[in-house]
């Protein structure tokens, strides 16, 4: 609670982006992974990773839905 930029610093945030009627106690590195996916690949994530953890199941990765950053090959740094 008192290192903002640990990321485990804690903070309220939306359920959903834009949604106001549900808002819950999140830290800053779940906030940033869910920021990268829908709720559907969130949920799938957690799973695979306690299966992962408690079995020792492999992850089967999967293309995140809005994940398409493509970037102009002129800003990148040379």
């Amino acid at each position: 609670m008192k290192d903002p930029t640990s990321p485990w610093y804690c903070f309220l945030n939306h359920w959903r982006p834009g949604d106001v009627s549900k808002v819950v106690i999140t830290s800053a590195l779940f906030n940033v992974m869910k920021g990268a996916l829908t709720e559907d690949e969130w949920w799938y994530y957690i799973e695979a990773l306690a299966d992962y953890k408690d079995k020792g199941k492999k992850i089967r990765k999967k293309k995140p839905v809005r994940w398409n950053r493509l970037f102009p090959v002129d800003d990148i740094p040379t």
